[in-house]
């Protein structure tokens, strides 16, 4: 499964052996750029998304042909400049002094990096 981000804000999935095809599945707009994306390493269907000035939105792989979800979003309500101006990355990391997953977003335009406390995602449907 390949994700790809785009300036149109969403985020498509798509299935490497069948390239010809449409998406596997495909966000609503996000607000703005998908810009960078990033698989979490333990949480299967669980993706990060930079998205500009719209935040850090998580999105959840929902079974078969059910799309991509949001279940959370970081920072959409900060004003440009106190996330960071726009979201340009973002990457995952395990913090075992707190037992929980930490995801961080970084802006080049002001130089910053912003480090989220994420719960736990919302269990898969049952297929």
């Amino acid at each position: 499964i390949l994700a790809t981000g785009s300036y149109d804000e969403h985020v498509r999935l798509f299935d490497l052996r069948t390239l010809a095809r449409e998406p596997l599945a495909e966000t609503d707009k996000l607000g703005d750029g998908a810009y960078h994306l990033s698989w979490h390493p333990v949480w299967l269907g669980t993706l990060a998304v930079s998205a500009m000035r719209s935040g850090l939105p998580l999105l959840r792989v929902c079974g078969d042909n059910a799309g991509l979800k949001e279940w959370a979003r970081y920072a959409v309500d900060a004003a440009e400049g106190e996330h960071g101006s726009l979201a340009y990355g973002v990457s995952w990391r395990y913090a075992p002094s707190a037992s929980s997953w930490l995801a961080a977003s970084a802006s080049f335009y002001d130089r910053s990096l912003h480090v989220w406390s994420v719960g736990q995602p919302p269990p898969l449907p049952a297929e």
